[in-house]
């Protein structure tokens, strides 16, 4: 174990650097199972897509090798025919545990010998753009990709591409010079990570060789995981530097992608690593840091998966424990709080039955959250032709999506970039716009954060609309002390404010958080610490340390512009 988490924390350290390129087979596409026990299709290995062909073709019923069998429907029923096999076997793409941990981690190129297409959707869903290289044509496309997947057998939406008899996938140098040195610039001091082997020592020990061909005198020392290796595959693999990595591809890209998380971090109140729980793996395809109700919704959608598979009281409790991990890094998520007492109340029932009742009439409490919300957000926005949103959040984006069309056609939405969720330039900015693209809306501005406070200061802005983390208010009374979102909140409010413009909040109930003044609230709001980045400047005077100040949120207090649309599930 101890030999697995130091190659765990090496293969994390080579992504974070960009130095490692994963080299993906068939076990990476084929049934699998996550750590919570959930099964998943998948699509079959070389055997069991010969044992499918027998099924319909009767002259296959000694065949026992893919390419035995392949090239002999190809010569008796035409190359249409194998084709359409293939196609039936290996598409469409599936959403597999394997590929979620993948896209997790940081990688601008593949090597993918499957013919599925999982790994491009799972990117896909992560925000990034794939592209697939079969052939020299597609060469000078992988320019405009963040991530570049060499696939040598060809791919599911490309039949004419697919190389499924041995004489293809043999000509395939000969044919494809530009990939194979396109394969060459990839592999260049660049240490490979093959995944999904371990089925057929030879189907290892072909693609380590091919590689090393591409990579040439730059090859560098590489890491297999692998279910089992008998100690003389690992006796070949050490010869070819190969180190082993004892486990199953779903297991251990986790455990690597949760590795790289926490090191990524700066500091453990600011790290995503509950991010690579299997329960919040549909979180993969949110860039940036997610919502609370993106997290709540996650959550309690990979509940209802595995009610069946594990029980309903089992599925609770493991759904309540997911909940208190991302609680450690997001203290801050009131309403989550709220949802694992719920799911705790759930998990103690008497009975699976009893648990049942409690489960369904908590999903039934939560579906009448967004009807009143957007009822009362109707009314609220009223007149209002000029609405500036900041910081993403879903209950936002579903009551304008749940308005009546003409009056969507009516709106101009402004959507300033909120930088403290964002990696990269206006990330969190167009998400939003993304998410709201199909709303018929009058048009959808993405501007830069101050340029937001200049349209509010120039009164251009009818409405603000935000949701937020925390609210914090006095036990029977009916307006809140202060509220809790993300940096920035406080300037826009505070703009709006000086030029009379209101400020609509929409949230749950569940995230008001009761106390007895403001000063108590400040003590249990988390802040993001100083993040280090660990650079210097040099100067005629010495060098200067840089420092990235990572502030999250703001306490904002209440202020006479605000207003409240507030939904509940009690």
């Amino acid at each position: 174990m101890e030999e697995n988490q130091a190659l765990i924390e090496r293969v994390a350290a080579g992504f974070a650097d960009g130095n490692v390129i994963p080299v993906l087979g068939a076990g990476c596409s084929a049934p699998q199972t996550d750590e919570t026990g959930r099964d998943f299709e998948g699509f079959p290995l070389a055997r069991d897509f010969v044992v499918r062909l027998r099924r319909r073709y009767t002259y296959l019923e000694e065949v026992d090798d893919f390419y035995s069998a392949t090239v002999l429907i190809e010569s008796q029923e035409g190359p249409a025919a194998l084709i359409d096999d293939l196609t039936q076997a290996y598409s469409p793409a599936q959403r597999l545990p394997s590929y979620d941990a993948l896209a997790l981690l940081p990688f601008d190129s593949a090597i993918s010998f499957n013919f599925d297409e999982s790994l491009e959707e799972a990117l896909k869903q992560a925000g990034r753009i794939p592209t697939g290289v079969v052939a020299d044509e597609d060469v000078p496309l992988a320019r405009r990709s963040s991530v570049t997947v060499v696939k040598p057998h060809g791919t599911m939406g490309r039949g004419a591409s697919l190389r499924a008899t041995r004489s293809r996938v043999g000509a395939f140098d000969h044919e494809c010079r530009l990939v194979g040195a396109l394969l060459q610039v990839l592999l260049a001091n660049r240490a490979a990570l093959f995944v999904g082997y371990g089925f057929d020592d030879h189907e290892i020990m072909a693609a380590v060789r091919r590689v090393r061909a591409w990579a040439g005198e730059s090859y560098r020392r590489s890491t297999a995981i692998l279910p089992e290796a008998s100690m003389s595959l690992r006796a070949e693999l050490e010869a070819l530097k190969i180190d082993v990595l004892n486990g199953t591809a779903a297991d251990m890209l986790g455990a690597i992608a949760a590795e790289y998380i926490n090191r990524d971090q700066h500091e453990p109140a600011d790290s995503e690593r509950w991010r690579a729980h299997p329960l919040f793996r549909k979180l993969v395809s949110v860039r940036g840091r997610p919502t609370e109700t993106q997290v709540v919704e996650a959550l309690l959608g990979a509940t209802e998966e595995r009610l069946q598979g594990v029980g309903v009281m089992a599925a609770a409790r493991q759904a309540a424990e997911a909940a208190q991990l991302c609680l450690q890094y997001r203290p801050n998520f009131a309403g989550l709080k709220y949802v694992a007492d719920e799911l705790t109340v759930v998990a103690d029932s008497d009975s699976d039955d009893v648990a049942w009742r409690e489960w369904v009439a908590y999903r039934e409490r939560r579906s009448v959250v967004r009807r009143e919300i957007a009822n009362e957000a109707d009314a609220a926005i009223g007149d209002a032709k000029q609405l500036l949103l900041y910081s993403q959040s879903q209950r936002v984006i579903d009551l304008l999506m749940d308005l009546e069309p003409r009056r969507r056609s009516h709106l101009t939405l402004i959507v300033p970039e909120c930088r403290a969720k964002s990696p990269e330039p206006f990330q969190n900015a167009l998400l939003i716009a993304e998410q709201l693209h199909d709303g018929g809306f009058k048009s959808i501005e993405v501007v830069a954060d101050m340029v937001g406070l200049h349209l509010i200061m120039c009164r251009e802005v009818d409405l603000v609309l935000m949701g937020l983390h925390k609210v914090f208010q006095v036990r029977d009374e009916q307006t809140p002390l202060a509220v809790v979102n993300a940096v920035g909140t406080d300037a826009v409010s505070l703009a709006a404010e000086h030029v009379e413009i209101p400020v609509l909040f929409v949230y749950e109930h569940e995230k008001i958080v009761y106390t007895e003044a403001l000063e108590t609230a400040r003590e249990t709001v988390s802040f993001d610490p100083e993040c280090d980045i660990g650079a210097c400047l040099q100067s005629g005077h010495g060098s200067v340390r840089v420092v990235c100040r990572q502030i999250g949120y703001d306490l904002v207090p209440w202020r006479g512009n605000m207003r409240a649309v507030v939904g509940t599930t009690g």
